[in-house]
């Protein structure tokens, strides 16, 4: 994670007003976007997370990781809900890819085997072969 966010960071500016190391909301508003590039994000989201963490790097990944997580579970639970297999498992491997990014792979893991284990059928569909091929990886 540290030499991924390190060539992350080397692409974003730093406020010059400040003494120390810290993100401009510019480069705070981009940090989700280069991270997560298949997902969209709210408009106010850079500035939440610039507020919350006065642009300091390590917060701002610690905050966006824990934002996007908790957005993704609220996702799960609703498609849950609704009977929405196929959401629950885009919203599961999203998940999973987070938690194996943090050193989480036990826990990204029974995550997507959960969602997977929901199936009978559709084997063959793009989502559920992306499914396998990360559950291969998580192994």
């Amino acid at each position: 994670m540290g030499n991924e966010n390190h060539i992350i960071f080397d692409r974003f500016s730093l406020d010059p007003a400040n003494e120390c190391l810290f993100l401009t909301q510019d480069a705070v508003a981009q940090y989700p976007t280069v991270r997560f590039p298949a997902n969209r994000f709210p408009t106010d989201l850079a500035a939440l997370i610039h507020e919350r963490t006065e642009g300091d790097p390590l917060f701002m990944v610690n905050t966006t990781d824990y934002l996007v997580a908790e957005r993704l579970i609220e996702s799960m639970q609703i498609a849950r809900q609704q009977k929405a297999r196929s959401l629950e498992l885009r919203a599961a491997m999203s998940l999973a890819r987070l938690y194996h990014h943090r050193g989480k792979r036990k826990t990204a893991l029974r995550l997507l085997t959960q969602s997977y284990g929901r199936f009978t059928e559709g084997f063959e569909t793009v989502d559920l072969r992306d499914a396998r091929a990360l559950l291969a990886q998580l192994s």
